[in-house]
């Protein structure tokens, strides 16, 4: 009863304490996620100071995908990302042209507007009379577009929207191209630079150069301890300054047909091809049936094809069974591709390899390639044939004018619809089939996707053997009881991993290819080696993710067995995590000291070049160069050695050098002189160029580098 009444009379303060404990984890959770107590939940970022609100952003996503076909079968991602940077350029460089007082007036606006090719080629701003673009179109097009908009026309609305962000797509165009012209255009190169740029490629030496490799050290002689690795992290902590970022590594589980699988789609095929007694009928089998277009149509992943094929034009192994066999002749179940085939010869003929026609194309509205001027329905285009087919069937000689009249083919119709001469797979393939299958002098009429053909063959040229085989394909895919058997092979590799001190050991032993993907960003949507896949990047930045977390995800292709190896945040990464890189940079660093001493031991006396490679056991090594270069010859790059090269005096050798592959000592024998110009305009020409091609691609970077942008899109998208 007494400890009640303490704490009854100390209520107060316990409710202070209860509620900043409370109040701990609910800062915790804000900060932990990179918001803050005042953050809107509703924004999804700010460029400068300005928010971006959850709703703006998904109705631009939205417009975006309405008014483009294109972006719709882009990724979420991708969209996103594209409205973010719109969104950047918007304000981040609008700020900037305001300072400068740069716009885009309506009059540039309209002009860049008439000016666009997409405009003033299409039919809708063109005159009816010239065919001619016409400004006053455009006027008048904008007109009508804004009464069927007051009227509530939804294909109006629409069409106006779409104007309307092609408007401000060209006007944002505009102006960046007048803000990269303002900078492009104020870009000088000095005369000094320009004699600089001459000097550095045209001023050469003639050098030699001693190379002791690291490689002829091992690891072994010159292991690290922990205390080499701190000091060397300590001293060179800026180069370890990392964006955040994951390490991850995965295994894959393709998701293929077993033999089980397989077995199944041959046992199918084999009952197929044989007859069959249902009751007291025999049911014909592919092999014996009369109908082979029919049974190719219900049992078959493929339609029927009802196509003539010459020698040379089939698989190898079927081209050679087919040529030569009989019709019936039957050959399978093959592998073939995805899965199994059963080919059948159905047909031979005599084929002729080129035929000269004559046609008139009688076209409908919704036709292929129909002109704008073509009204008639489908309906009445058959109804014209029909009626034009029956004089020309009767007299032949009507074909000229006919087609000249009538016919919807401007190229041909001139010339009587004369097409000349061509082979099999230039024409439509029921256009074709007519006129490879039927005899000169023959007029007939077909059906394509350019609408009805009064077709007559004047000529045939040629005549080989073509056959048509009638194919059953079915693909083999994995069945569910395979999906789910790699499904719980991927989950067992995933709980072992769990536990497994060595991921690459274990895949080993299970004859699996562990596979790294390093330096993964947070808006990452391919990872290399597994393309798209968004889902992994999300889940290796949720903030509820740790270090050694693994997950299984699934694909139409594989399931995914993914470890998380390493956890970077902004800032510098803790010596733990880039311990391997810190280890090469120290091991580099002996093996230099190392081979320093053995250099300046070599040359304490002023030995010559010759010396020192005998005592060091090197060979001496020819090398002309200049500043314009930044490889040494069998070595690779070396900058620094080349820098040194260009600088020394005559006939001195230098002290070692630290380089890329080695440590080097150079001596050179020879400056070859250089002609000055009387003038460098043509260096500063080319430096010019040069810097302001680079102003279009990278100043809006350095804008952005400058800003001040946060951004929480990527949490969603």
């Amino acid at each position: 009863m007494a400890t009640l009444e303490k704490i009854r009379k100390r209520s107060g303060l316990l409710i202070v304490v209860i509620g900043l404990a409370m109040g701990g984890f609910v800062l915790q959770d804000l900060f932990s996620s990179g918001r803050n107590l005042f953050s809107d939940p509703n924004t999804i970022g700010s460029i400068n100071g300005e928010k971006i609100t959850r709703q703006d952003f998904a109705l631009r996503i939205e417009n975006l995908k309405n008014n483009n076909e294109q972006y719709a079968q882009f990724s979420d991602k991708m969209v996103a990302d594209f409205v973010w940077n719109q969104l950047q350029l918007e304000i981040i460089q609008g700020e900037e042209c305001e300072k400068l007082g740069l716009s885009v007036s309506s009059e540039e606006l309209f002009f860049n507007l008439k000016n666009d090719p997409s405009i003033r080629q299409a039919p809708a701003f063109q005159d009816p009379n010239t065919g001619q673009f016409s400004e006053s179109r455009i006027g008048d097009y904008l007109t009508s577009l804004q009464d069927g908009r007051d009227n509530g026309n939804p294909e109006a609305i629409k069409a106006w929207q779409q104007w309307t962000e092609y408007e401000k797509a060209m006007a944002d165009q505009a102006l960046t191209t007048k803000y990269n012209n303002a900078v492009k255009y104020g870009i000088y190169i000095p005369k000094a630079i320009g004699e600089h740029e001459y000097a550095k490629t045209s001023k050469s030496v003639q050098a030699q150069f001693i190379q002791l490799p690291y490689v002829g050290i091992t690891d072994a002689d010159v292991e690290p301890t922990e205390g080499d690795l701190s000091s060397y992290y300590g001293k060179n902590k800026s180069d370890y300054e990392r964006k955040a970022s994951r390490d991850i590594s995965f295994v894959t589980f393709p998701i293929q047909p077993s033999d089980a699988d397989n077995n199944e789609v041959l046992t199918e095929l084999n009952e197929i091809l044989e007859d069959r007694v249902d009751g007291v009928d025999t049911i014909a089998g592919f092999r014996n049936t009369d109908n082979d277009s029919l049974y190719v149509s219900l049992n078959s992943d493929y339609p029927f094809a009802d196509r003539y094929v010459k020698a040379g034009n089939m698989n190898q192994e079927i081209d050679s069974l087919m040529m030569n066999s009989e019709v019936g002749f039957v050959y399978g179940p093959y592998k073939d591709g995805d899965g199994y085939t059963i080919s059948k010869l159905n047909d031979i003929i005599n084929m002729p390899d080129s035929v000269k026609a004559r046609h008139v194309l009688i076209s409908f509205a919704g036709a292929e390639r129909a002109a704008p001027t073509v009204t008639r329905t489908g309906f009445e285009a058959k109804a014209l044939a029909d009626s034009l087919f029956a004089i020309v069937k009767d007299d032949a000689s009507q074909f000229d004018s006919i087609s000249e009249k009538h016919s919807d083919d401007i190229a041909a119709k001139m010339k009587g619809g004369d097409l000349g001469w061509f082979s099999e797979r230039m024409m439509a393939e029921p256009f074709e089939n007519y006129c490879f299958r039927n005899e000169k002098g023959d007029i007939g009429l077909v059906f394509t996707n350019f609408g009805f053909h009064i077709i007559a063959i004047d000529d045939q040229a040629g005549e080989n053997k073509a056959v048509r085989v009638a194919n059953i394909h079915r693909a083999v895919r994995p069945s569910q009881t395979t999906i789910e058997d790699i499904y719980r092979e991927a989950a067992m590799f995933a709980k072992e991993s769990q536990s497994a001190e060595d991921a690459n050991a274990l895949a080993a032993e299970k004859g699996l290819s562990l596979r790294p993907a390093k330096g993964l960003s947070k808006g990452d949507e391919n990872i290399p080696g597994l393309n798209q896949n968004r889902q992994i990047v999300r889940w290796a930045f949720n903030e509820e993710r740790a270090e050694g977390n693994v997950n299984v995800f699934s694909t139409n292709e594989a399931h995914i067995v993914v470890i998380l190896d390493k956890m970077f945040e902004d800032g510098v990464a803790p010596l733990d995590k880039v311990k391997e890189e810190v280890r090469a940079e120290v091991l580099k660093e002996k093996k230099a000291e190392m081979l320093m001493q053995k250099f300046n031991d070599a040359k304490a006396s002023g030995a010559s070049m010759e010396n020192i490679a005998t005592t060091v056991g090197a060979e001496v090594k020819p090398q002309a160069t200049n500043l314009g270069s930044t490889a040494l010859s069998g070595v690779g790059s070396e900058p620094v050695v080349i820098g040194t090269m260009c600088g020394l005096p005559a006939n001195a050798v230098s002290q070692p050098i630290k380089g890329n592959s080695g440590v080097f000592v150079v001596m050179v024998q020879q400056e070859l002189p250089f002609t000055p110009k009387p003038d460098y305009k043509a260096e500063q020409d080319q430096l010019s160029s040069s810097i302001r091609g680079l102003v279009a691609s990278q100043l809006f970077t350095s804008l952005k580098e400058g800003a001040d942008v946060e951004e929480f899109y990527n949490d969603i998208y």
